[in-house]
Parts: C-alpha cells; sequence; structure tokens
C-alpha cells in the first residue's frame, strides 16, 4: 500500500516527460521524510492524503510537485482498488489550494473520499 522513493521519482519524471517542466530532486530530504512517514498510516486514504499533502506543500522536487502528488495519490489509491471521480478542473483547483497552503492533511483525505469511489469486483 505503500510508495517507494523510487516510485514517486518515476512518477514525476513521467509527469514531467509528459507535461514539461524542469526535472530533478530539489529536497531528498523532504521526499525522505514523506517515504518514511507515509507508514505510520493503515488506511489507504491516510496514506495517499499524507502523500498528496506533503509532496503538493513540501516541494521535493525542482517543478511538478502538484502533479507528482496527485498521481501518487491516484495511483496509490487505484491499487487499493479506489478509482476517482474528479474531474480534471476539480483536480486543477484542489490541487493549487494545497499548495498554497489553504488545505490541511484532513481536508486533503476528505477530499479525496468525496471524489472517489471503491471498484465492485463481482469475483471475489
Amino acid at each position: 500500500m505503500y510508495l517507494s522513493y523510487d516510485e514517486i521519482v518515476e512518477i514525476h519524471n513521467l509527469q514531467i516527460s509528459h507535461y514539461g517542466g524542469e526535472s530533478g530532486t530539489l529536497n531528498h530530504g523532504n521526499l525522505d521524510f514523506t517515504v518514511e512517514m507515509q507508514t505510520r498510516f493503515t488506511d489507504p486514504f491516510e496514506v495517499a492524503a499524507f502523500l498528496l499533502y506533503n509532496i503538493a506543500t513540501l516541494h521535493p522536487f525542482c517543478d511538478g510537485n502538484k502533479r507528482t502528488a496527485f498521481m501518487s495519490a491516484y495511483l496509490l489509491l487505484c491499487q487499493e482498488g479506489f478509482e476517482f471521480n474528479a474531474t480534471n478542473d476539480d483536480v486543477e483547483i484542489f490541487m493549487f489550494s494545497v499548495a498554497s497552503s489553504n488545505e490541511s492533511q484532513k481536508s486533503v483525505q476528505q477530499w479525496l473520499e468525496t471524489y472517489v469511489t471503491k471498484k465492485c469486483d463481482l469475483l471475489t
């Protein structure tokens, strides 16, 4: 349920290669902190909210922090069987709010819970 340092860097690299921007890690310590501390949580929404909030606000990368933050949370929740119902506009507005320090980690979790649904797997 957790993302590794290398997985988050790969998510970042994919975002930069697809959308543009400056690649590279600006603060390895902030990324190390985020990767290590995510394991304090056991609920996938808590983990996803922690990743999204910390990557967006601690700016571990030179560019693309908001994109990397959202995609990290998105992919983690997808791995847990959830899917997003938010529009691109919903995501963009919310991510700017997070990066501007207008949101708390708790409000990030509430937003995720609002825009995510559990997929139904009829085979289980």
